[in-house]
């Protein structure tokens, strides 16, 4: 088990980064929202859910494309910017704002526009599934081993054979031009597509991207979805109610 003061600790380094994130963002005009458990934090515990150890934050591609073009100099030390724009080999596709080298505080998100045409959307997922576990085995990222069984074996045997026959470069300009699929287009939905949930949970509904509210978030206030009611139901269903005790547990620490 984490400490509970370790975990605080990171907490409040995380807040402080956010803060300065936030500042950049308004100095900028860039738009963001708190996503996922950290919009469910603000809304239920004015802060941080008590166990939970990081900010994850969401921006539509034309915001974020705003945002990497200024996170390299707004993000100074202590914290480092981490992204594929920066390093190609950097194992994840969303953004990461880290404490040193390996400290996760904050990860911020592509929202990606998804095609009203069901065929085409289940095509965007299926290249975000198969082609990102392709470019990790490339880039020698290591899969998290299953606690139970073989489950995820085949996919990682097949994502180590695929990846013999592209170039990081190559895998990394497809998954780009997949999230960018839909740029330019009205579209009912966007995703967020680099989830761990499934695209039905992680889509959200683009008016509900049209309008922000300020929340309290611990000793500061970020912009959340001004329809955070219906954003979290649809993510997480009875979302005021606490899950169980043993699922209560930070995930990156």
């Amino acid at each position: 088990m984490i400490p509970d003061s370790k975990l605080r600790n990171h907490q409040l380094r995380a807040v402080e980064a956010m803060k300065s994130v936030d500042a950049a963002c308004q100095k900028h005009g860039i738009k963001y929202f708190l996503i996922a458990g950290s919009a469910l934090g603000a809304v239920r515990h004015r802060g941080f859910i008590p166990w939970d150890d990081d900010i994850d934050l969401g921006m539509t591609l034309d915001q974020f494309g705003k945002f990497l073009a200024i996170a390299p100099s707004a993000i100074r030390p202590p914290y480092v910017w981490r992204h594929t724009s920066v390093d190609e080999t950097f194992p994840t596709l969303t953004g990461r704002i880290l404490l040193g080298d390996d400290e996760a505080l904050i990860t911020v998100f592509p929202l990606v526009k998804l095609s009203d045409n069901p065929l085409v959307r289940k095509l965007q997922w299926a290249v975000r599934k198969t082609v990102s576990a392709v470019w990790q085995r490339k880039i020698g990222h290591r899969f998290r081993r299953p606690k139970k069984g073989f489950k995820g074996t085949p996919t990682v045997v097949l994502a180590t054979l695929l990846s013999a026959f592209f170039t990081k470069r190559t895998l990394l300009s497809f998954l780009r031009r997949n999230e960018r699929l839909c740029e330019g287009r009205r579209v009912r939905r966007y995703c967020n597509i680099y989830s761990k949930y499934s695209m039905e949970k992680e889509s959200i509904r683009a008016d509900w991207l049209e309008e922000s509210v300020r929340l309290p978030f611990e000793d500061a206030a970020f912009p959340v979805m001004k329809e955070y009611d219906a954003y979290l139901t649809h993510l997480y269903g009875d979302y005021m109610t606490p899950p169980p005790e043993h699922q209560r547990r930070p995930v990156h620490l």
